[in-house]
């Protein structure tokens, strides 16, 4: 791959691209970097040959791992298809994707870095990200620290722009760092369509890809959220990321979809993934207001390396066949592909298995189609939570089914309700950070609020409820709501001491999915705990070193901070 300028970049982002813009990296055939076990880190000298890998099953996993395997095959749902399970994932240095970032919790809210939008045409503004172009921070007059923008590089040996750029900036930089790699294959799926600059920073990458040689096919897939059809208008998405593609260039074709399945069946999933071998997935929208502004939502995604991309790549497979299916009534479905003359349906990802050997991290793909198909990853995540024997640590959006002017739009997750329970009657600590109700980054209106419409307290009572329910398994002379009040570890999410609030009164909101069993394992992705029946995509990492790093880099700070609200289990029952 060409080397990009990045003058002054080099050792301080952690962008996969990295490894080839400083000198770390080889060509597509090489993404896996230094060792030859696609570790990421050569061989130590030794006295012999090192011992060949070993072929990835079942029993190569844990306890959790396994649970999951077992769980998804007893649904009969296909592997390799909506879930998949390989073993050589690697996690290169920055792999924890948070907004606001790491080095955020703790400090004032009126400390985020918010810039100032600029006005297009104006002196010093770059007109695609609406931020001011710096040489110092002294140029940042309206906000911002100026530093260089990855995602501004639209051509090989282009230098990146200084900007003067916001908190959560890096993370459209990541994923713009992930695309431009891109040497046959891409997709980018989000619940609605990118905003702001997320999509300066897609349709940069898409620039950059024709300004190369390479023949790469895109497809970027959308949900259709019932009530706001006209709000997902792909021929204007396709009209503006590829704005500035050169016709002449290696970009083969890009594929704009986006489906909707009955009422309430449609894309959720978030991911970004390339050539089988790169990926991020996790929670975040790709929405300018809701993460680059004021007030903004906490989340969480990953970047990994290895089958688990390709896992994700087949998973996308299934909607795509949906979107191309020219049976099915317009309005729940939309498909325009760039240029105009290619055939309309893009190809499908269909590459042999890879990560047959335990090189790397065991990792298990799990997905679920809603109305589209199968979903297993619901029975293997209420299996890893019942493999539990010390500490579940949930951080979540909610545990309750939306509810809207008093009228619930689904059951509460009594799989969920159950595992939980059953974990705090065996003695498990439970501990769970969710969302504040009726949160609204960046001055947003209702439409945009997270939290699905229960109070904090209404999450514990449903777990008492449960264990009332079944007194038999309740410890003789012991109550419910003590057992409960002991070990549910019940909060609202905070970011810094004495904050309730983001500093214009806005709540705090909180989009994660992700869990943490025993220490030693972790599910993250865009599938909530709550029902629903959306299309999601998750992983379950089985590996105690990768999950002490989220321990540290995320649950560390996340519960440091969100402690003091707790309702139950930290010295109060106040529900």
């Amino acid at each position: 791959m060409p080397r990009l300028r990045l003058i002054g970049l080099c050792g301080t982002l952690s962008l996969t691209l990295l490894l080839h813009a400083c000198g770390g990296g080889g060509g597509a055939g090489d993404l896996d970097g230094g060792g030859p076990d696609g570790s990421g880190t050569a061989d130590a000298a030794s006295d012999g040959p090192a011992a060949p890998p070993e072929p990835v099953t079942r029993d190569s996993f844990s306890p959790f791992g396994q649970a999951a395997i077992d769980a998804m095959m007893a649904q009969g749902a296909e592997r390799h298809e909506s879930w998949n399970f390989s073993g050589d994932t690697v996690l290169d240095p920055g792999w924890v994707l948070q907004t606001p970032p790491r080095a955020t919790w703790g400090a004032a809210g009126a400390e985020l870095a918010l810039p100032a939008s600029c006005a297009p045409g104006s002196a010093g503004c770059d007109a695609d990200f609406l931020l001011l172009e710096c040489a110092s921070q002294a140029d940042c007059v309206t906000g911002g620290i100026c530093r260089p923008v990855l995602a501004t590089v639209k051509a090989p040996g282009e230098a990146a722009k200084s900007l003067c750029a916001g908190h959560s900036d890096e993370i459209y930089d990541e994923i713009y760092g992930v695309l431009v790699q891109a040497e046959r294959f891409a997709d980018v799926a989000s619940l609605s369509p990118f905003t702001g600059r997320f999509e300066a920073a897609i349709r940069n990458a898409l620039t950059f890809l024709s300004n190369t040689d390479r023949q790469v096919s895109v497809r970027v897939l959308f949900g259709i959220i019932a009530g706001t059809d006209l709000q997902v208008q792909t021929d204007t998405i396709l009209s503006s990321i590829t704005r500035d593609v050169s016709a002449m260039g290696g970009l083969r074709r890009v594929s704009v979809g986006a489906y909707r399945k009955g009422l309430l069946s449609w894309n959720h999933s978030k991911i970004v993934a390339v050539d089988g071998r790169l990926l991020i997935q996790g929670g975040q929208n790709l929405w300018h207001d809701h993460y680059l502004s004021h007030s903004p939502v906490h989340d969480i995604s990953m970047r990994m390396r290895g089958e688990v991309a390709a896992d994700a790549h087949r998973f996308l497979n299934i909607p795509w066949r949906y979107v191309c299916d020219p049976h099915i009534y317009p309005s729940l479905r939309k498909l325009d592909t760039y240029p105009a003359g290619a055939a309309e349906c893009p190809p499908e990802y269909h590459v042999p298995w890879q990560g047959e050997l335990l090189t790397g991290l065991p990792v298990v793909s799990l997905g679920r189609y809603g109305d589209l198909g199968e979903n297993p990853s619901d029975a293997a995540i209420a299996a890893v939570l019942g493999q539990a024997e010390r500490v579940i640590r949930l951080s979540l959006q909610d545990l309750g089914p939306f509810k809207i002017a008093g009228i619930t739009f689904a059951d509460w997750p009594a799989d969920i309700i159950q595992e939980l329970s059953l974990a705090i009657l065996r003695g498990v600590d439970v501990y769970l950070v969710l969302n504040t109700n009726d949160a609204r980054p960046g001055g947003l209106g209702r439409t945009a609020a997270y939290g699905t419409g229960w109070e904090t307290a209404d999450s514990a009572t449903a777990l008492v409820d449960w264990i009332e329910a079944n007194p038999s398994l309740l410890p003789a002379g012991a109550s419910a709501r003590d057992l409960v009040c002991e070990r549910l570890h019940l909060t609202t999410l905070r970011f810094a001491p004495g904050e309730d609030t983001w500093p214009d009164g806005a709540n705090i909101g909180n989009h994660a999915k992700l869990f943490i069993v025993d220490d030693a394992a972790f599910f993250m992705g865009s599938q909530n705990l709550y029902k629903s029946d959306l299309a999601e995509f998750s992983v379950l990492v089985d590996d105690v070193t990768a999950t002490e790093d989220i321990l540290r880099e995320y649950w560390a700070p996340l519960w440091e901070q969100s402690a003091r609200s707790a309702i139950s289990g930290e010295g109060v029952c106040a529900f």
